[in-house]
């Protein structure tokens, strides 16, 4: 298991580690000691990483090249024919696609658990979708399991209602879990209630959490009860 909470800011592109990297720091800072650990120990994870960053993450993206410097290595990703860009030029966004697929890659290969925080952070929006449907799909068939914490609206729609969980804390009391359930009449896109949306107009917090589910009478709390069940009467 490996557990991911980047910061693209922080990762660079030089690595001098004497020991081998099996697993990063959750902030990634040692990314590049980590991808060559894969290279030599899992090359087929870093081929799967470079061809689905080929294909559609990184347009003209090509593959990673280490190239030896005094005792340490610089990690440069090559684009096109021959136009290389040390880890570090390149943007906060492409710095945490790439270490997203590479991370799918290595799970997959591995067949561990993956915990994401937040991994839509530093992704255009046409980015995020891709990369969670490859998410969902591994981890249907089987390929590892997911952990992962979302604020984005686009994984909270994309995943919340058939996968996700709400907690919630009060004060300084304990943190309750709740599933989160879409009924029918809420999933009918007539209807248009997303998810995202209720969390953005705070329809969703502390309702059915630890207490009875008010009834219906407004809008927020309509929209709350197609979303979240009713606790158990006593």
């Amino acid at each position: 298991m490996f557990v991911l909470a980047l910061n693209p800011a922080l990762v660079g592109a030089v690595s001098a580690e004497k020991q081998p990297v099996t697993i990063p720091k959750p902030d990634c800072s040692d990314f590049a000691a980590w991808l060559r650990y894969i290279a030599s120990a899992e090359a087929l994870a870093r081929q799967e990483a470079e061809q689905n960053l080929a294909q559609g993450g990184l347009p003209g993206f090509r593959l990673f090249q280490s190239v030896p410097s005094g005792d340490a290595h610089i990690l440069q990703c090559v684009f096109g024919p021959s136009m290389k860009f040390r880890l570090d030029e390149l943007s906060s966004g492409q710095i945490a696609l790439i270490i997203l697929e590479t991370a799918l890659a290595v799970a997959s290969e591995r067949h561990g658990v993956l915990v994401l925080d937040e991994p839509g952070n530093f992704l255009g929006l046409g980015e995020i979708h891709p990369l969670l449907t490859r998410l969902q799909d591994a981890a249907l068939e089987g390929r590892f399991q997911v952990i992962m914490t979302a604020y984005h609206p686009i994984a909270v729609d994309f995943l919340a209602a058939g996968y996700g969980s709400w907690l919630e804390r009060e004060a300084s009391g304990p943190t309750r879990v709740q599933r989160i359930h879409v009924s029918d009449e809420a999933a009918d896109e007539k209807l248009g209630v997303r998810v995202s949306d209720l969390i953005a107009r705070g329809w969703l917090s502390g309702i059915g959490i630890g207490q009875p589910v008010p009834s219906p009478e407004t809008d927020a709390e309509r929209a709350a009860d197609l979303l979240l069940p009713k606790p158990p009467t006593e």
